[in-house]
C-alpha cells in the first residue's frame, strides 16, 4: 500500500515546476489530486500524466489571487472526491528584477500570488479541514527567503513562510 492511498490533495501551481513535480510525486504515492493552475494547457497535461499513473486527477484552471476561483476549486475537490486531506501551496511568481527598476505592478503581482494566494487557499481548504477534524497544509517556500540573491527582493519578501 502506498503512503498516500485514499488521500486527496489539492496542489496549486501544478502546471509546471515544483508544483508539477509534487503532483506527480503525490500521485506515485497513491493520492488523488485536484490540480490548480492559471494555465489550462499545462494543467491538462499534468492531469494526463497522473491518469497514466492510475490515479484520479481533476484539473481546475484558477488564479489563486481570486477568492471566488479558489473557493470554486475547493468545492470542485469536494464534489469529485468528498474530502480534502492535503493542500500544497506551490503556486508562486519568482519576479526577477533589480529593486530600483521593479515596476509597482510587478511587486503587487508577486504579493498577490505568493502571499494573498497562499492565504486564500489556506483559508478555503482550512475551513474544510477544520470541519473534517483533520488535514494538512504544506506551504512551499524559496531559498531566496533564507539567503540573499540579487534582483529577488519581491520573491524574498513574499516566500518566507514560517508558521
Amino acid at each position: 500500500m502506498s503512503r498516500l492511498s485514499n488521500r486527496v490533495a489539492i496542489i496549486t501551481g501544478a502546471g509546471r515546476g515544483i508544483g508539477h513535480g509534487i503532483a506527480l510525486g503525490y500521485a506515485r504515492e497513491g493520492a488523488d489530486l485536484l490540480l490548480v493552475s492559471r494555465t489550462a494547457a499545462e494543467i491538462a497535461t499534468t492531469a494526463e500524466e497522473i491518469h497514466a499513473l492510475g490515479r484520479r486527477a481533476v484539473a481546475v484552471t484558477a488564479d489563486v489571487c481570486d477568492a471566488g476561483e479558489v473557493q470554486r476549486a475547493v468545492e470542485r475537490a469536494l464534489e469529485a472526491f468528498g474530502h480534502i486531506d492535503v493542500l500544497v501551496n506551490a503556486a508562486g511568481i519568482p519576479m526577477v528584477a533589480p529593486s530600483t527598476e521593479l515596476p509597482l505592478e510587478d511587486w503587487q503581482r508577486a504579493l498577490d500570488t505568493n502571499l494573498t494566494g497562499t492565504f486564500l487557499c489556506c483559508q478555503a481548504a482550512g475551513r474544510v479541514m477544520v470541519a473534517q477534524g483533520r488535514g494538512a497544509i504544506v506551504n512551499i517556500s524559496s531559498l531566496v527567503a533564507l539567503q540573499g540573491f540579487t534582483q529577488r527582493a519581491a520573491c524574498a519578501s513574499t516566500r518566507s513562510r514560517r508558521g
